[in-house]
């Protein structure tokens, strides 16, 4: 463990700029087979990756890929891809993606020793909870009945409760018969499974790819060219959209500001905490005024209806060459992206396909993908993901001189510390007080933070308890470190009933319990 706190004072301690090797062993030596695929935490300490190495866990024999789950504050890793009792996955694993708190990776196998009756051939999904080793088969019916055919590329909620995954499968919901590769969203609480791509009148809008998740699991971007989704989709090219799961909502995010649908396909969204803004790539030429048809990463604001470019430079010079691949930060703010461009950073000679931070509220761009001493890489980086607050970005590169003693020729995973400027507040405490004797009846909670904001921020606040009356999102000024807000009551408590309150802030769930006596 000496060499996994080494590990963490090189990111840690280093500063702004600083850069970390994930792919390595908790000693710090470096994978000995390829490493790809890194997802990050909301708060930045874990990532998880998938590998081919052989000598990052020593029990791990295998041939094929593995899911790992590295902790960049200890330096301790652990193999995601296993049994409830740590038997290792006989064939591959890929496609992690990681809850807020780093507790659970949903990840793709073909494994058929993960869990207990999976004899197909089929890749399946599957919910690791690195803290007691269960793994559950994610890809099941609401009935429990494993899919029929492969389910692929999972994203999961903040607290891990939910996974929206696509998949082949005809038996996971009823009407589903054709085959087509089609979007769930899976409930690992209550064990129902819906289907994605509806428009609000619960009529199927066929196959869809590129699925991502807010926090809370409420809201779904994708991509589809259904054209029954919402009214006026006429042109059948691939649009993004957002399905909100509470009211049943869809709407078409590639527009303009007018609400021009737009002229060519749209990709890869990625969705802030609340929902309001996503990131998405295209070439359409009548999203934003002047068109190129350069490949531009663009974020929409669904409250406003603004389109932003996101792939320009700190002048608003758009990127010479394609962009792509967009993440997005809770609040919206930041866009990490990948591109080819040339002219978005000063000093961009090294020929190689990048990757990039853009502030949108500054202008600013970053790279990402350079050595602490700011020395770009010398080989490409791509297929990024960005902590909750933008600042710690993991990703893949095989570059060899982001960090000394990288000599195993080929890809691994890395972490960047862009800078504490990055940094927003996290929840530290709920502090409940009930009013029973006041009408309305409920409770007053204070949420304390760790630090004041640098600007506005808006907290969602969920109450499990169905008798509860949550209030409408809590907003945060730059300028305190606690906010109360008022949680209304539909009955009196019962004596000894207990309650849970869980807030939402820039994708991070904290939540308190508390008994009436």
């Amino acid at each position: 463990m000496l060499a996994g706190a080494a590990f963490l004072s090189s990111l840690a301690q280093s500063g702004p700029g600083s850069i970390v090797r994930v792919s390595t062993t908790a000693g710090g030596v470096g994978a000995n087979g390829y490493s790809e695929s890194a997802v990050i935490s909301a708060d930045g300490r874990y990532v998880a990756f998938m590998s081919m190495a052989s000598n990052l866990d020593p029990s791990d024999t295998s041939t094929g890929f593995d899911i790992f789950r590295k902790d960049l504050q200890t330096g301790a890793l652990v193999r995601a891809s296993t049994s409830a009792t740590g038997g290792q996955s006989n064939p591959d694993s890929s496609s992690p993606s990681i809850s807020a708190d780093g507790r659970y990776v949903a990840f793709e196998s073909f494994a058929e020793n993960l869990v207990a009756g999976d004899p197909t051939e089929s890749s399946h999904i599957f919910r690791k909870d690195v803290q007691t080793g269960a793994v559950v088969r994610v890809s099941a019916s609401g009935a429990g009945i494993q899919a029929d055919e492969s389910s692929q590329a999972p994203v999961i909620s903040a607290d891990g409760r939910y996974v929206v995954f696509g998949s082949f499968a005809t038996n996971l919901v009823e009407g589903d018969t054709d085959g087509s590769y089609r979007l769930y969203r899976k409930d690992l609480q209550s064990g129902g499974i819906r289907r994605v791509i509806e428009n609000a009148q619960g009529q199927d809008g066929g196959s869809g790819t590129h699925a991502a998740i807010s926090p809370d699991g409420r809201y779904v971007a994708f991509v589809s060219s259904a054209t029954n989704l919402v009214p006026g989709d006429s042109n059948g090219v691939d649009h993004v959209y957002r399905k909100d799961f509470r009211t049943g909502a869809v709407v078409r995010v590639s527009t303009g500001a007018s609400g021009l649908q737009a002229d060519s396909y749209c990709w890869k969204p990625s969705i802030s905490a609340d929902g309001r803004y996503i990131a998405f790539h295209s070439n359409a030429s009548n999203l934003v005024p002047e068109p190129d048809w350069m490949h531009h990463v663009f974020r929409k604001d669904l409250q406003t209806g603004a389109v932003a470019v996101v792939s320009a430079n700190a002048a608003g010079e758009r990127g010479n060459w394609a962009s792509d691949d967009a993440k997005i930060s809770a609040d919206g703010r930041y866009v990490v992206f990948h591109s080819d461009a040339t002219n978005l950073v000063p000093g961009d000679t090294n020929d190689r396909p990048e990757l990039f931070c853009k502030d949108l509220q500054t202008g600013l761009v970053t790279r990402v993908c350079t050595a602490t001493s700011g020395a770009e890489g010398n080989d490409w980086s791509q297929r990024a993901s960005a902590s909750a607050d933008g600042r710690y970005v993991a990703f893949e590169s095989p570059a060899s001189n982001l960090v000394s003693g990288d000599t195993n020729g080929t890809s691994d995973v890395f972490c960047r510390d862009l800078g504490a400027q990055f940094a927003q507040p996290k929840v530290r405490s709920l502090v409940i007080s009930p009013s029973l004797g006041s009408r309305p009846k409920g409770m007053w909670v204070t949420a304390r933070f760790d630090r004041m904001p640098t600007g506005r921020l808006i907290m969602t606040v969920d109450t499990p308890n169905s008798w509860l009356v949550p209030p409408g999102p809590v907003g945060v000024s730059g300028r305190t470190t606690s906010v109360r807000f008022f949680v209304g009551m539909a009955r009196s408590p019962l004596h000894g009933e207990k309650i849970t309150i869980r807030t939402w802030l820039l994708g991070i769930p904290f939540s308190t319990s508390y008994r009436f006596r």
